[in-house]
């Protein structure tokens, strides 16, 4: 399919909701229960799927070639102000980061760096429901970016006007290539499943202790 003669739309994406907006059908809402996605875990991709195809069939949405707008609250964000251990600072961030799985980007702008991190289950949830539905996703951006380099977004989210400047925002997705952008992606342990690990294996020890002090209670 022709992805140049689709129109443009834009899927803005909160903790348990999403919003879709193009010019025919205007602003629609579509709410995900905890079943589908819980403190942004992705938890039941199949009854995303079923719930977004029927979304688009019943409100008749065509095909569009799709910005995913990613809302302050779903994402992971800090300025860093230029320094000599600013790559190991931003280094130290994305490991704090809460997920096994992340797509962050380092955005350079008047004065600092704006690193933002995403859940990449998230994104990739988002994008397989697309492509099911013959939808192209174009750019995921946050909306934190485009408030700092938009004037008219600073103090109102004019879907509006992000639709009409689609081609432009696209410079600040997430969703570009390493060499081409100063794009960071991590596969990484989760920190907190490693402190998990570290109780346990402490636990472990303390019993293993007890265990051997009574043995050796009873031999002498």
């Amino acid at each position: 399919m022709d992805h140049s003669q689709k129109q443009a739309a834009i899927l803005y994406i909160e903790p348990n909701r999403i919003f879709f907006y193009e010019s025919t059908s205007g602003l629609l809402q579509l709410d995900l229960n905890s079943e589908i996605i819980s403190d942004l875990e992705v938890i039941d991709k199949e009854n995303f799927y079923n719930i977004f195809k029927t979304f688009i069939d019943s409100n008749g949405i065509l095909p569009a070639t799709t910005v995913v707008l990613i809302s302050p609250s779903v994402s992971f964000e800090r300025d860093f102000a230029p320094n000599e251990k600013l790559e190991a600072d931003i280094q130290s961030f994305l490991e704090s980061v809460p997920f096994e799985n992340i797509v962050s980007r380092a955005i350079k702008m008047d004065k600092k760096t704006k690193v933002v991190s995403v859940n990449r289950d998230i994104i990739e949830l988002i994008q397989e429901g697309l492509d099911r539905q013959k939808f192209q996703l174009a750019a995921a951006v946050p909306l934190s970016v485009l408030q700092e380099t938009i004037p008219e977004l600073s103090s109102n989210i004019d879907l509006k006007v992000i639709l009409a400047k689609v081609d432009a925002i696209k410079q600040y997705s997430l969703l570009v290539e390493e060499e081409k952008r100063e794009t960071l992606t991590a596969k990484k342990e989760n920190p907190f499943k490693n402190k998990r690990l570290l109780i346990l294996f402490g636990i472990f020890g303390l019993l293993l202790l007890i265990l051997v002090s009574l043995i050796l209670a009873n031999v002498f």
